[in-house]
This record gives structure tokens, sequence and C-alpha cells, in this order.
């Protein structure tokens, strides 16, 4: 289906129509965290979770206990969604890779559920040849990887602007791309500083965040 970036996630959740199957990938860990979170916002069921919602840890499960859970018809809700941390497709077995292309190759016609294999710490590679690389090409067909490469200094300022409004800190564009300056690219360290400084212009009185403070 498709492979889209951070930035197209939002546009793409607006749809209201999920992917079968999604692969959170990418260097940067705050975007595939924030991108595992609108996803589950969207589409986790409110009815029954814990019969609708099942987490697996990717290294220590077997494809079929996945397949399983994908294909289990949700109760009382319109959809069920499963997913699966850090599964390496490079360090299972052979038999297990095989039927792990089957149930890629089948996915797509399942509307029961979203599947969201979401990497932690592990990298999927776009190099071809490789398993962890025909894996995200599986899905990409099947569904939707999400791209969460390193962003551009003007994306992380739109981040600390998007955070600022939403928690009521005041800040400028001018004084968001300054901190990305001078604290570097650290989205998750980032937040943490934006959220010191609307504490301590909110204590002096200041109506918003000020380049002195910074």
């Amino acid at each position: 289906m498709a492979e889209i970036n951070y930035s197209a996630l939002g546009g793409h959740i607006a749809t209201g129509k999920p992917s079968p199957v999604y692969l959170i990938a990418g260097d940067d860990g705050y975007l595939r965290r924030s991108s595992l979170e609108m996803l589950k916002g969207k589409y986790m069921p409110d009815v029954l979770p814990e019969f609708n919602y099942t987490e697996f840890d990717g290294s220590d499960c077997t494809v079929d206990e996945i397949a399983a859970a994908a294909e289990t018809l949700p109760m009382m809700a319109e959809r069920r969604m499963v997913v699966v941390k850090d599964m390496d497709a490079a360090a299972i077995s052979a038999e297990q890779y095989r039927k792990l292309e089957s149930f890629l190759g089948s996915v797509g016609s399942n509307e029961s559920c979203v599947l969201i294999f979401f990497n932690v710490s592990v990298k999927a590679s776009a190099k071809s040849g490789d398993k962890q690389g025909a894996m995200r090409s599986l899905i990409k067909k099947a569904g939707t990887v999400i791209n969460c490469k390193t962003p551009t200094a003007a994306e992380i300022t739109d981040i600390l602007l998007t955070e600022a409004g939403n928690t009521g800190a005041k800040i400028s564009r001018a004084d968001a791309a300054y901190m990305v300056e001078r604290c570097g690219s650290d989205i998750t360290n980032l937040l943490s500083e934006l959220a010191k400084l609307h504490s301590l212009c909110s204590a002096q009185g200041e109506g918003k965040i000020t380049r002195a403070a910074i």
C-alpha cells in the first residue's frame, strides 16, 4: 500500500480507514512511540479492551500466536488490535520466517484487526535481500510502513510548537527554533526542557517562554 513519514501519519489517520498492518520503524525513538500512541488513540477498541487488545514481545512469541490473535474475531467491537514489539525477522528460524511470509501475504484481507509491528529498538533494514528488509517490503505491500526518520530542525520546531499548544505553554516559532539550536535534536529532552521553561516562566509571571529563560 504505502510508506509514509511521521508528518503524514495524522492525515492518514484522519481518513478513518486503518491499514490492516503497520510497521513502525526508523531512527527516532520519540516519533516511533508517538506513532504507536496515535494509532492506539484512533483504533484501540474502547469496548472490552481486555479481550480486543493483545500485545506480544516479538523476541518471545511465535508467528502462529500472532496469527491466531489477529484472526480472532473482535468481541462487541468493530475490530481488534494486536501489537508486536521488536520482532527481528533475521533472528527467527527458517520455519518461522516462512510462516511469517505466508501470514503477511494474507493479512491484507483481514478487516477486523489492526496489526502493528512496533520497533522499540530493532531497526527494520531497507536493504534488499535480508529478512528484515523483506519483512518491511511485505508489510508495505499489505499495509503501511511508518518511517520515523530523524526529523529536520524545522520539523522538530513544529513538534515543540504543537506540544506547547497542547500544554498551554506559549513560545514563538523563533524561540522554539532557538531551543532546537541550543539544546540539540533529542525530542524527548527538548519536550522535558519545554515543560521546565513553562513552569519557570509561569512562576515568574511571564506570559510566554522568553529567550532569556532559554
